[in-house]
């Protein structure tokens, strides 16, 4: 019988799913019956003394009780069949007192009774011990995990035997692992079934090849590599090849030179991480094009060249996630990143990217695209709004410019967005708010945004960090902020924000709250301390005034540790209730007007306090009293870092200091103390920085007393200094010597002691009391000294040849003291020298040579002699030049031209001789003074051709100033702070420009060029012997304060140009050869008769000689000064009216008469004609004779 193929088919179906279901069944009702396995008393008792070993965090194994089943304890597996324990999960379950030896966990022999173990993890636990060698025995174990345990020492060899692991991982143990006994090739010999290994940061020491052997050969199911930080070097070798399984790889942090190319090869990975890894040269691009690879991360090799293929197979790469930060990207490989189709997280900080962004790069799976760090330029383009599924954003610190486009704003997923650091400027986009309802973060500060902070940005409900610190936003901040309930983080510094601050501030989960340098006022909300969330609060340098508000009855739940509020007008007393913010951290009133007084003790009840600071409260005393906290325990004294007092009236050293044991930074300057410097000021632990300046101490105690001798005493002193690096103790009384044990300080780097009444050196080499002992040569070791300044004393006596110890030293000023000698030739020698200033000694002999470094040399006011050392000439950099005020010989140092920085060249009162020879380096010169010479020849015209630096007119806003020496002219230098220390430095006030030639033999005219150094300040050309005509182009000289070209054979008429020098203070243009009127008007008004005479053929009433005008020329009339000066003068107006009314008297008693009486009208008119001939004829005669 046939059958229809259909019923063929559905037979066959049939009979399958019946064999099927038979067999199914069969095997169900073989298999016994599952049940729940039930612990084993041995496996239950072993693992509740194992819990007893570890210190547990809050919550952890709290179902480990005994009487119950430990098959359903946390963290803990069982055999179904036998009950046996065969996975135990217990990371992370201590409290990580890894460092309380006391109270440091174990690991209980009891474990290893859990002999039928295969998994085992106490990874991110803390034992700080050994890895115990008894691991051996858990003959099961298949995975193993003991990282992030604190475990030190040698991996003990047992592990090696444990043939049976299928997974290793003894990573990140901080405590120093290390394979040497045996070494790596030995330990994975006989683990042949691993497929991960992870060993980060396991001291290996084993170069690359060898790693590469003993892995490929040993290790051949490998899957997973990770050795982070095991001091592997040299490359790897091609024999990694052979393992055919490896996707996972990753070697970051050790030194493996380069990048091979066989990494091509290894088309099984799926990660490879090579980070850190000291790699030069070229990337294969090849890599990229690896199949299965998801994950590429090499950043942090900066000399590495990371260049993409630009072929078109680029957009079937696979990968994800690309880290090329800190590496070398050519822009055209960022470009052919946009071919990486499945691209979701770009990394490329800092990875010298130049230029500008593409405008054509588009994506819509990049999820975090990160380009800190950059040079990128130019505008941020509107194709980023196409990244629709970004979440990060991280734009900042390039040098992009323009508006912030408002397509950025409409990225629904966006959760951090940061612009900082930039050029962008405008106001902030008003749409700002309209998708981002996922932003958490916001960083627009160090931008140059201006105007009002917009009202969108108060519907951005997910924000909790806004930072638009270091703009120009101007207007008050919004009452709006109430709408932030999750903002934590809010920057504000650096603004250009007034008014008050809104309450609505302080409503919400505020953390941290930065409004300083701002131009806000008013009084400060006590709300404000009420934010029970709020640990930081900086309202530093704005205006705010009035009292601090009362800190009673302030929710006890207050966090706020950092309290800043210096540089503000605050008054009134500090309130003791300050104590109530008692979690304090940091306390700063400096610089406002608090007054009254306050007692230490009251910040010492604040356990952790740290800092410290009421400075420059000069109405504020500060008091001391022992018996507020010397009667309680030590322990309730907290241990201050940085206690500042500068400008209080502490008027004593506290003596609680001396309880101090972690205290880095002190200082009392300008607090009135006295006395001595006590010893135990020096060895208060870990103090780094003194500042005692501006005080009356008098001298130091004597740090070296006791039983023991002296070497005893000196080496147990200078071990409790050994972290001092600043010591200021300017500005006192100090007297004697400078003690010898100050050189001990073995990180001593800064060290004033500028404006005492010190006397000497203790000499601290060669002292003869430690002959025959380890400090016979003391200090044996110089410290890295930097900055010595032993200025304004009476220091007598040679300088000390053991100051060119101190190889590292910066600066040294011995300036205004009693020093004579010569100059040490030892001090040109330190290469680091830069500024030397020995003005106002006695030094004597020649400028020793040397000194290849220098910025600033000024040996003014003393008795040097001979030239200039030619050696100066490599002194780059050399920017002040100040040898004036000694008896050198020597020609006009032509060799200048060299020094293309010099700003201050003062060479007045020496004997230099010769022409002034111009060359190209005036450039940069501000002040010239070779005064007080013998300088000869004409002014050469090039010498003004080539002062460019006094053609422009500074401004003098944001310096701090300094004058370097009473005795030279007044120029200066600015301040620049190095290691948090004020020192002189050589830049120079651009502001000040002089010239001073004064006193020399110079010869022929003043050049017109003079008139192009529009920022001259000061003019002197006096006592030589220049002719000419004083040039009208001097008129141009706009900001001219003073000009004497006094006691020359100038001839001409004073220009009326230089009546217009509007700011022209002083003027001295005697004895010369001058003729003509003085200008009159503005500040020449102003001038007496001392800046112009000496000039016989001048006229004016400055000269007390009548000016007139006849024929053809300017005429002056001897004798009628005084007259001429009468009737100039206004305070003899009564003199004027008396004449008035005589004039009017007399004129009606002669005309009355002659108007009518007709007689008498006839003869008179007849004598006035009589009286007119004649003295015309007389006006004539003297007229003539003075023509001829």
């Amino acid at each position: 019988m046939e059958y229809p193929t259909p019923c063929i088919a559905l037979l066959f179906i049939y009979t399958i799913f019946l064999t099927t279901l038979t067999a199914f069944t069969h095997a169900w009702l073989e298999k016994p019956m599952a049940t729940s396995a039930l612990c084993l008393p041995s496996q239950c008792s072993a693992l509740l003394r194992l819990k007893q070993g570890i210190h547990l965090q809050p919550g952890k194994l709290i179902s480990w009780q005994k009487g119950t089943n430990c098959c359903h304890w946390e963290g803990v597996t069982c055999d179904n069949s036998t009950g046996f324990v065969i996975e135990l999960q217990l990371s992370n379950v201590s409290d990580g007192y890894d460092y309380d030896l006391s109270r440091s966990n174990r690991i209980d022999p009891s474990l290893f009774d859990l002999s039928h173990l295969r998994l085992l993890n106490l990874s991110n636990n803390m034992f700080v011990a050994e890895i115990p060698t008894r691991l051996v025995e858990l003959t099961h174990l298949t995975h193993l995990d003991l990282s992030n345990c604190q475990f030190y020492g040698q991996i003990p060899a047992e592990i090696s035997q444990m043939t049976w692991l299928v997974s290793l991982n003894l990573s990140n143990n901080y405590g120093g692992l290390q394979l040497r006994d045996p070494n790596f090739s030995v330990f994975v010999k006989d683990l042949g079934r691993l497929q991960q290994l992870n060993l980060d940061n396991v001291d290996i020491s084993m170069s690359g090849k060898a790693v590469s052997l003993a892995l490929s050969t040993s290790l051949p199911k490998l899957q997973t590599i990770s050795l982070i930080e095991c001091n592997i070097f040299g490359p790897i070798d091609e024999l990694l090849l052979h393992l055919r399984s490896l996707s996972y790889l990753d070697l970051s942090s050790n030194s493996l030179s380069r990048a091979p190319e066989f990494l091509v090869n290894l088309t099984s990975l799926q990660a490879l991480k090579l980070a850190d890894c000291n790699l030069q040269g070229y990337f294969p691009p090849g890599v990229f094009l690896l199949p299965e690879l998801e994950n590429l991360q090499i950043y942090d090799n900066m000399e590495l060249m990371v260049s993409l293929p630009l072929h078109v197979h680029l957009r079937s790469s696979s990968i994800r996630f690309l880290d090329l930060s800190n590496t070398m990207v050519p822009m055209r490989s960022f470009s052919a990143i946009s071919k990486l189709s499945h691209l979701s997280h770009l990394q490329l900080e800092e990875s010298n990217l130049v230029g500008t962004i593409p405008p054509s790069w588009s994506s819509s799976k990049i999820m975090v695209l990160n380009l800190h760090g950059n040079s990128l330029s130019g505008p941020v383009p509107d194709t980023f709004s196409s990244f629709s599924n970004l979440t990060h954003l991280d734009l900042s610190s390039n040098s992009l410019s323009g508006r912030i486009p408002s397509g950025l704003f409409n990225l629904p997923f966006l959760e951090v967005f940061d612009l900082s650091q930039n050029n962008l400027n405008g106001s902030i986009p008003q749409v700002i708010a309209h998708d981002l309802q996922h932003l958490r973060q916001l960083d627009l500060s160090a931008n140059q945004l201006i105007g009002d902070i917009p009202s969108p940005f108060f519907n951005l409900t997910s924000l909790d960090y806004l930072n638009l610190a270091n703009n120009r936003l101007s207007g008050q901040i919004p009452s709006s902020f109430n709408n932030l309930p999750s903002l934590k983080t809010l920057f504000l510094r650096d603004n250009l924000l007034k008014g008050g601050i809104p309450t609505s501030l302080c409503k919400y989960s505020l953390a941290s709250l930065d409004l300083s340098n701002n131009n806000l006022s008013g009084k400060i909300p006590t709300s404000l301390f009420t934010i029970p969330s709020l640990e930081r609060l900086n309202l530093r340098n704005n205006s705010f005034d009035g009292p601090l508000p009362a800190f009673d009855g302030l929710n006890k739940t207050t966090q706020l540790k950092f309290l800043i509020l210096g540089m503000n007008s605050l008054s009134g007393k500090v309130p003791s209730s300050i104590t109530s913010l008692y979690e304090l951290n940091k306390v700063e009133l400096s610089s406002n007007h608090f007054s009254g007084t306050i007692d230490l003790s009251l910040f010492l009840s604040l356990e952790g306090l740290f800092w410290l600071d009421l400075s420059n409260n000069p109405s504020l005393t500060v008091l001391s009293s022992n018996s507020s906290f010397t009667e309680e325990t030590d322990t309730n004294i907290p241990q201050l870092g940085y206690l500042r007092l500068s400008s209080c009236n502490v008027k004593g050293f506290p003596s609680f200091l001396q309880e101090q044991y972690q205290l880095i930074d002190l200082d009392l300057s300008d607090s009135d103390i006295s006395g001595e410097i006590p010893s135990w000021l020096w060895t208060m632990g870990n103090l780094q920085r003194l500042s005692l300046s501006n005080n009356k101490l008098s001298g130091f105690q004597e740090p070296l007393n006791g039983t023991k001798s002296m070497g005893s005493l000196l080496t147990d002193f200078l071990e409790k200094v050994q972290e001092i690096r600043d010591v200021d103790l300017s500005n006192n009384e100090i007297s004697g010597k400078i003690p010898f044990w100050l050189w001990g300080f073995g990180s001593l780097e800064f060290l004033s002691l500028s404006h005492n009444k010190l006397d000497g050196f203790q000499e601290p080499i060669n002292v003869t009391r430690f002959k025959g002992t380890s400090l016979h040569y003391f200090p044996s070791q110089a410290s890295p000294i930097y900055y010595f300044s032993v200025s304004d004393n009476t220091i007598s006596g040679q300088i000390p040849t053991f100051i060119c110890r101190y190889h590292d030293l910066q600066l040294l000023n011995m300036s205004i003291n009693r020093l004579s000698g010569a100059i040490p030739k030892c001090l040109g020698r330190i290469d680091k020298l830069s500024v030397l200033d020995l003005h106002s000694n006695q030094l004597q002999g020649r400028i020793p040579e040397g000194f290849n470094n220098l910025e600033l040399l000024n040996l003014n006011n003393n008795f040097l002699v001979g030239r200039i050392p030619k050696s100066l000439i490599s002194c780059e950099e050399l920017q002040v030049l100040d040898l004036g005020n000694n008896e050198l010989h020597d020609e006009f140092p032509s060799w200048l031209s060299h020094m293309t920085h010099l700003k201050v060249l003062v060479l007045r009162s020496n004997h230099f001789y010769g022409p002034i020879i111009s060359t190209d380096s005036e450039q940069t010169l501000q002040i010239i003074d070779v005064s007080n010479n013998e300088l000869s020849g004409a002014l050469p015209p090039q010498l003004f051709n080539n002062l460019t630096a006094m053609m422009v007119s500074q401004s003098t806003e944001g310096s701090m100033f300094l004058q370097l020496s009473s005795t030279t002219p007044s120029y200066v230098v600015v301040i620049q702070t190095i290691k948090g220390a004020s020192m002189l430095i050589t830049k120079i006030l651009t502001t000040l420009t002089i010239i001073d030639l004064s006193n020399n033999l110079l010869s022929g005219e003043i050049p017109r060029e003079i008139g192009k150094l529009k920022g001259l300040y000061s003019l002197n050309i006096s006592n030589n012997d220049l002719t000419g005509a004083i040039p009208s182009s001097m008129g141009n000289l706009q900001t001219l304060e003073s000009l004497d070209l006094s006691c020359n054979h100038l001839s001409g008429v004073i220009p009326v140009e230089l009546s217009e020098l509007t700011f022209l203070g002083v003027l001295n243009l005697s004895d010369n050869d001058l003729q003509g009127s003085i200008p009159q008007g503005k500040q020449f008004n102003t001038f007496g008769a001392s800046s112009f005479q000496g000039n016989p053929m001048l006229c004016g009433w400055q000269v007390k000689r009548l000016c007139c005008t006849g024929g053809d020329g300017v005429q002056q009339q001897s004798g009628g000064g005084a007259a001429y000066r009468n009737s100039q003068d206004m305070n003899s107006t009564w003199e004027y009216g008396a004449a008035g009314i005589g004039f009017a008297v007399g004129l009606a008693t002669a005309s009355l008469p002659v108007l009518f009486i007709k007689t008498y009208g006839v003869w008179y008119w007849d004598q006035v004609d009589k009286l007119v001939e004649f003295l015309f004829k007389i006006c004539c005669f003297k007229l003539g004779s003075r023509r001829r």
